[in-house]
């Protein structure tokens, strides 16, 4: 049932929910470990949200695949600007679910290695260190800047998103939850 036209696919929507929960997860640790200062848990912290932001990074690089080979079912009836708005917010939030990891992980390979996957398996980038923890602060720069504008535009999606369900009542939300129609 949930591979009718019209709806999106089971693949695209259990990658939209996990992407979603995953990506709520490292902005709580992300902000959670720049903001407690040097604890016996900071560290863990970094690990875990160096960790998933690969995992959310491999998952967006499937999701675009999935995206590509399934497409996406016509948005509901619309204004034109809507339409437009709907796009771009979606195509937006693609670059930067890919940006915000990359960076994250470009700017820990180039300071702080090694870089591992849930402590076990490196993924350090093989570009060279930073002389200085001083020299790497651009590139965690463009990583937070890219985070809060994905978080910014996720923001309205979600808005969007609820005000087609409640105010509007189509099937926009709808077509993307678990389960039938």
């Amino acid at each position: 049932m949930s591979d009718l036209p019209g709806r999106y696919s089971s693949v695209q929507k259990f990658l939209h929910w996990t992407m979603a929960v995953l990506i709520v997860l490292m902005v709580a640790v992300g902000l959670t470990m720049t903001s407690i200062g040097e604890t016996p848990y900071t560290g863990a912290l970094y690990e875990l949200h160096k960790s998933t932001g690969i995992v959310v990074l491999a998952l967006a690089l499937i999701r675009i695949a999935v995206r590509r080979a399934r497409s996406a079912p016509p948005l509901e009836p619309m204004p034109e600007w809507q339409r437009k708005a709907a796009y771009a917010s979606h195509y937006s939030m693609y670059a930067l679910i890919v940006l915000v990891p990359l960076m994250g992980w470009i700017a820990t390979s180039h300071c702080c290695k090694p870089v591992n996957l849930f402590w076990t398996i490196p993924v350090s980038l093989p570009i060279p260190d930073a002389p200085t923890m001083e020299a790497s602060k651009p590139l965690f720069l463009i990583h937070f800047t890219v985070a809060f504008l994905l978080a910014a535009i996720v923001t309205v999606h979600v808005t969007a998103a609820l005000h087609h369900h409640f105010v509007k009542r189509d099937r926009t939300l709808r077509r993307m939850l678990p389960g039938g129609d």
